[in-house]
């Protein structure tokens, strides 16, 4: 046996790039399914609609809580007296003429 036939006989298998390119695929569609697979897992749209509704409903609670808290603050304040008017301080006299 010479040195060319040992190489043929016991050459690694010639198909590597055939099977690169069946792993490549494989793992492409892997990933597509995986990430298809996460987009499915998001909140329908009916889902979305019912959340903005409660979030909503929350921001119009705590306003309204709010509001009513400061009309009961200012309606309890003490009403403050108008002060009266004072008169216009007279022009000062020139002391050298």
């Amino acid at each position: 046996m010479d040195v060319i036939d040992f190489i043929i006989t016991f050459a690694p298998d010639t198909n590597i790039n055939l099977n690169k390119t069946k792993m490549k695929k494989l793992f492409t569609l892997l990933f597509v399914a995986v990430a298809m697979s996460i987009v499915a897992c998001g909140p329908s749209a009916e889902e979305k609609t019912k959340m903005e509704a409660e979030a909503k409903a929350k921001m119009d609670s705590l306003f309204n809580a709010a509001s009513q808290s400061m009309t009961t603050a200012l309606d309890s304040a003490a009403p403050v007296a108008p002060a009266e008017p004072v008169a216009p301080a007279a022009p000062a006299e020139e002391a050298h003429h």
